[in-house]
């Protein structure tokens, strides 16, 4: 990060702190790069599944770019939300809260959960090899 540039630094609703970026990347830090746009987005998305699904989110967490210290408006934010395996009804529930966030004017995130059981942790090797990379590399908004 060059010494010479000032960054903004905030956090999410959950209290995460967030470096606030124009466009450019930048090296991996301990806390996210986000966009204005993208902060006002996981915010509002954090507040609506916490309000709409108390009993299904287990975690949510921001991994890929933005965690990396790579974000800039061309790329999506991904998003990982962990949800309780008895109401797999909800995966789709919480991609239309992901789509009706976007419509607000923010910009377009990519969400996928993952139904998690008690077990998880034990059956971690079954994972997918995105979400364990997900699991790894994020950072928890909850």
């Amino acid at each position: 990060m060059a010494a010479d540039r000032a960054y903004e630094m905030t956090t999410t609703d959950s209290g995460v702190p967030v470096r606030l970026l124009p466009t450019e990347r930048q090296p991996k830090e301990d806390c996210l790069t986000l966009t204005p746009h993208e902060l006002a987005w996981l915010n509002e998305f954090r507040k609506r599944l916490l309000e709409q699904f108390p009993e299904s989110v287990k975690d949510i967490i921001v991994h890929g770019y933005q965690v990396r210290g790579m974000a800039d408006e061309d790329l999506w934010m991904d998003v990982l939300v962990i949800i309780n395996d008895e109401n797999p009804e909800d995966d789709e529930k919480i991609r239309e809260v992901a789509l009706d966030v976007s419509e607000l004017n923010y910009s377009y995130q990519r969400v996928n959960t993952m139904p998690q059981s008690k077990s998880t942790d034990e059956e971690r090797p079954k994972i997918r090899p995105y979400w364990r990379q997900a699991l790894e590399e994020g950072i928890s908004v909850l």
